[in-house]
């Protein structure tokens, strides 16, 4: 079963089973300064795309999966005051098909990690940097390489044992294994869900490829692909990236417009 297709199946109870890393909407939310025309790639059900909506900003939003896509459009069928604020599309980042220039482009909760190969990498920076208003900017956020957090460790993206929760009815934990030489982890997810007096009411098994990219070779490949790097930070909250940060949180913008600022 392909990604696509175990994100369609799960994507009725996506919400209730995958909340978002503390502190992450609000860091997005934070980042334009003023009403802006936002993309959103990988938007999943659309929890980040609705609150920039709120905010007042133009959001269009696309995910590789119908049913996740659907879901998001359930929810605005039933918000008629975001009418002409946000809309939704389903696409393959990897496949996009739109000619239009946006403020900002963000891919989040590490949706680029399911980009295998540094060709597949290229093909979307390329695409996004062509999307860009010569003054944009682009945002996203990758979970670290096991070297940097071992993924025992975490705790913000619900890795390792540990179990997170939602209003306490809803337990996950991830198994994942390794291919160091691919940069590769192969990752199953389990979760959950139980009703208000304990009883288990459904369960799920998702299962993912992703590959992990260390700091230096994120650089490397924004800057060969014609970015530059403008803030690095290893958590929601701003903090530097450092040796044991759970994420990699990348602003970065046209590396000619530094050069026109200059």
């Amino acid at each position: 079963m392909t990604t696509k297709q175990q994100y369609d199946d799960i994507s009725q109870l996506y919400d209730q089973f995958i909340p978002e890393p503390a502190g992450m909407i609000e860091f997005y939310l934070d980042i334009p300064k003023k009403k802006s025309k936002i993309l959103d790639l990988g938007c999943g059900s659309g929890r980040l795309a609705f609150a920039l909506a709120e905010q007042g900003h133009e959001v269009h939003a696309f995910d590789i999966s119908p049913g996740m896509i659907g879901r998001a459009q359930e929810k605005l069928n039933e918000r008629t005051d975001l009418t002409g604020k946000l809309t939704f599309g389903v696409s393959d980042i990897r496949e996009l098909q739109i000619q239009d220039q946006f403020d900002f482009i963000f891919i989040t909760g590490g949706v680029f990690e399911y980009l295998l190969t540094i060709k597949e990498q290229r093909k979307v920076l390329d695409k996004v940097k062509s999307l860009l208003k010569p003054n944009g900017k682009f945002v996203m956020d990758i979970i670290s390489p096991p070297q940097i957090c071992p993924y025992s460790s975490r705790q913000g993206d619900g890795g390792g044992k540990t179990p997170n929760a939602t209003e306490g009815l809803v337990h996950s934990w991830n198994e994942v294994k390794f291919d160091h030489y691919r940069q590769v982890v192969f990752t199953s997810s389990f979760f959950e869900a139980y009703d208000p007096t304990g009883k288990l009411q459904d369960k799920y098994n998702f299962r993912f490829l992703s590959r992990y990219i260390m700091p230096s070779e994120m650089y490397h490949l924004l800057e060969n692909c014609g970015y530059c790097v403008d803030e690095f930070y290893g958590n929601y909250n701003r903090a530097p990236f450092r040796n044991g940060s759970e994420f990699m949180i990348v602003v970065a913008s046209h590396t000619e417009s530094k050069e026109t600022q200059t």
